[in-house]
C-alpha cells in the first residue's frame, strides 16, 4: 500500500481501474477519484456499525510471552459506483454491481523503541465488485506496516479455507489472485514481528451474505 502523500490528478480522463494507483487515492484522497477517471458516477463512504466492524475485522498483539491481546481497529468502507459505457450504470442500485473497498488499521498497544509511541500499526484493504447472485468478485488485496517491526512482514489472502494468494513485505505489498477470484467469503490475513519479541496480526473478512 502506498503511503499517505499529497495526491495530484491530471484531467479526467481514464476510466475507472482498480490498482495500485487507486489504492492510493482511496487511501490518501477518495474525493479525487472522481477527478481521475471519467467513468465515476460517485464514492461514498457506507456507515460501518459496531456489528458489522465486529464480524469484519479483528486484530491482536501477541507479547514475547505468548499472551494474546485484542486491538482496536480503525474501518473505512467505500462503494465506488462506475459507469462501464455510456449506457449503464453499473450499482447496487440498478440490480447490477459496484466496487466496494474495506480498510483497516490496527496499532499494537506495546513497543521498546523509544521513537515509536504506538507500537507497530498494520493496514489491510480488500477490493471486491458486489454482484447480483451469491458471489462476490475479488479485485485485489492491499497493506502495509509501520513502527517498530521486525524482519519482513507476511500477508494471505484465503477464499473460505483456499489460499488464493500470499507472500512476504518489507513496508507494504498489493497483489491479486492468479485463478478464479468468484467466492462468498474472503479473508486477509497481516502479520508482523515487533521489536520487542512479539507479533501483531490483523484479520480483514469480507462476506458476500454481509
Amino acid at each position: 500500500m502506498v503511503h499517505a502523500q499529497p495526491v495530484m490528478c491530471e484531467p479526467v480522463s481514464e476510466k475507472l481501474t482498480i490498482d495500485d494507483e487507486l489504492v492510493a487515492l482511496i487511501q490518501t484522497a477518495p474525493e479525487l477519484i472522481p477527478e481521475k477517471y471519467s467513468n465515476i458516477v460517485e464514492v461514498q463512504t457506507v456507515s460501518v456499525d459496531e456489528d458489522m466492524m465486529d464480524n469484519c475485522v479483528t486484530a491482536w498483539e501477541y507479547d514475547e510471552n505468548g499472551t494474546m491481546l485484542p486491538l482496536e481497529c480503525d474501518v473505512v468502507l467505500n462503494k465506488i459506483v462506475y459507469q462501464n459505457n455510456a449506457s449503464e450504470t453499473y450499482s447496487l442500485d440498478t440490480a447490477d454491481s459496484a466496487v466496494y473497498v474495506l480498510s483497516a488499521k490496527a496499532t499494537s498497544k506495546t513497543s521498546t523503541d523509544d521513537k515509536t509511541e504506538n507500537g507497530v500499526t498494520l493496514y489491510g484493504c480488500i477490493g471486491w465488485e458486489d454482484v447480483l447472485g451469491p458471489f462476490n468478485n475479488l479485485k485485489y488485496v492491499s497493506g502495509n506496516r509501520s513502527g517498530s517491526y521486525a524482519n519482513k512482514g507476511s500477508y494471505s489472502l484465503l477464499r473460505s479455507s483456499h489460499p488464493l494468494c500470499s507472500g512476504d513485505f518489507d513496508t507494504s505489498f498489493y497483489d491479486t489472485p492468479d485463478d478464479d477470484s468468484s467466492g462468498t467469503q474472503f479473508r486477509l490475513v497481516v502479520e508482523s514481528a515487533t521489536k520487542n519479541g512479539g507479533m501483531v496480526q490483523l484479520i480483514v473478512l469480507t462476506s458476500a451474505f454481509d
